[in-house]
């Protein structure tokens, strides 16, 4: 039987709360997911929001710099350079694709959230980014 990535379980519980209008999903261990966990008081959500949204505000806009001028200007494409584009590229991925998906995951299920497949491809991206960043230092190593 193929084992599902974590949280993206189709089904967490048999139990489901839709009181007050906002879903929780029970989950067999205990924990609630959703914004109405009680455990999580607002200012941790707040860090929490602020802290994910400035990496991924600083995230995107640093690794399109760094892609679009490595990109643009011929000077810069030695190869120690090119390696750091693609860790730049890889990283871009990253900020794209997984780090909206990690934050807003803890607070929606399945069925209201970001879907499936879009659990499938964040968890993908990051093992491929995984991957891909380290081969490139690797690369980068041998090259130096």
């Amino acid at each position: 039987m193929p084992t599902v990535p974590p949280g993206c379980e189709e089904k967490m519980s048999t139990e489901a709360n839709h009181s007050d209008g906002i879903s929780t999903i029970n989950v067999t261990d205990g924990y609630q997911m959703g914004p109405a966990d009680k455990g999580s008081p607002l200012p941790a959500i707040i860090l929490y929001l602020v802290a994910y949204l400035t990496v991924f505000i600083v995230c995107i806009i640093g690794n399109l710099l760094l892609v679009f001028l490595i990109r643009r200007k011929p000077h810069l494409r030695t190869p120690a350079l090119c390696f750091v584009f693609n860790l730049g590229f890889v990283d871009l991925l990253v900020g794209i694709f997984c780090i909206p998906y990690d934050l807003f995951h803890p607070f929606f299920s399945q069925e209201e959230g970001l879907g499936f497949m879009m659990c499938r491809v964040s968890n993908t991206l990051q093992g491929v980014a995984i991957s891909g960043s380290a081969f490139t230092l690797t690369a980068l190593a041998v090259c130096r």
